[in-house]
């Protein structure tokens, strides 16, 4: 199989992390570091539509996804659940609750239930609470591949791509007015709600279902790896200046936040089709972020529960300590996890996935996690 080595996907899933890392865990200056949740979105979208769009039974896609996703994110909530009943155990009639709807992917409609419009308290309210992403993406995955396969049962096939954007800018209208219009009256409703979402998986299917038909004809040029890696530099830039004064944390509370980090991973990803190849210099300043973002998964399904284990334990927040603490913990549980848990699960579905499909030319599956939120 010829695997694709996207350093896009992988520079921006490590932005993502780290800002989802530092808004958890007070880092100053990070009030919008909910928005690397954004990003995910967008690279979820934009990385499935992708891997559908190359070929491929249904069956063979979500047994992929599934052993991309389910074996850490279960490993995972069963380290949160001893935790929990080791340190709270008070607390676990509420909790049990959560730890259905994550393993069921429905976490975001119970915190979106019992928001009443505090987002922060909610962020709070259990250890499971940010399962509500993968619960938001595993259920586009659900929809998307089979209206993807309607589009060509009705007779679309020869215009599928028309037919589809046209699907796709129905769907990011309308749930983009959705996300307008409760961020001005439920912050928390808007946050978590997938009908308020999904623009933002839309958004990354629309590029894939476009842009690399776009790029292909473009011609090749020498400068173009380097004009794309300035481009993608001022997009991170773009991001962390997001992430430093945007977000629903802040008192502008404007959705504005979220179009403008959406819409600068789009041209991101548009740009990153011309970053390869990178200079050997190049990729080596920038493996310590080609690490992070391979460990992102991990890295988001651990590092909250931590954080809430620490608290409930009772131990100082915002010391050296604490600090060391953390980050020692989420590296090393997130390597853990990739090593023993998500790498193994990546080389079984390859093994089992039938050859038509292992000769595409697809994605790195260690990839294809968005959050993997």
């Amino acid at each position: 199989m010829q695997v694709v080595q996207r350093w896009d996907i992988h520079l921006l899933r490590a932005v993502a992390i780290g800002a989802v890392f530092a808004y958890h865990t007070g880092v100053p200056h990070a009030g919008g570091g909910s928005l690397g949740v954004d990003i995910f979105f967008v690279l979820s979208g934009y990385l499935i539509t992708t891997a559908l769009l190359r070929g491929g039974s249904r069956r063979d896609f979500y047994r992929r996804r599934l052993a991309r996703t389910v074996p850490a994110a279960v490993a995972a909530a069963a380290g949160i659940t001893v935790a929990a009943l080791l340190v709270a155990p008070g607390e676990w009639d509420d909790l049990r609750w959560h730890l259905l709807s994550s393993v069921t992917w429905t976490e975001n409609l119970l915190v979106t239930a019992v928001s009443a419009g505090d987002l922060e308290g909610v962020m709070s309210l259990s250890p499971y609470t940010h399962y509500w992403s993968l619960a938001m993406e595993e259920q586009f995955y659900l929809v998307w591949p089979w209206l993807m396969a309607g589009v060509a049962a009705v007779g679309l096939r020869r215009h599928r791509r028309a037919a589809l954007t046209v699907v796709l800018v129905a769907v990011i209208a309308g749930s983009l007015w959705l996300y307008w219009a409760w961020a001005a009256d439920n912050h928390a409703v808007a946050y978590f709600s997938p009908l308020s979402r999904v623009w933002q998986l839309a958004v990354g299917a629309l590029v894939a279902l476009w842009w690399p038909r776009l790029t292909d004809r473009f011609p090749r040029r020498d400068w173009l790896p380097g004009a794309a890696l300035v481009s993608f530099m001022a997009g991170v830039v773009v991001l962390a200046w997001c992430v430093s004064f945007g977000g629903f944390a802040h008192d502008t509370d404007s959705p504005w936040w979220g179009v403008i980090v959406v819409g600068t991973t789009a041209v991101l990803l548009i740009t990153g089709r011309w970053l390869r190849p990178l200079p050997h210099s190049v990729r080596r300043l920038l493996a310590p972020m080609w690490l992070i973002g391979t460990l992102s998964y991990g890295l988001y399904l651990w590092h909250l529960p931590i954080l809430w284990t620490l608290v409930r334990a009772g131990m100082p927040e915002r010391t050296l300590t604490w600090w060391l603490v953390v980050v020692g913990m989420s590296v090393a549980t997130a390597a853990l996890s990739w090593r023993f848990i998500e790498r193994p699960s990546i080389a079984w579905s390859r093994r089992t996935t039938r050859p038509a499909v292992d000769r595409a030319r697809v994605v790195q599956e260690a990839e294809v996690s968005a959050t993997s939120s």
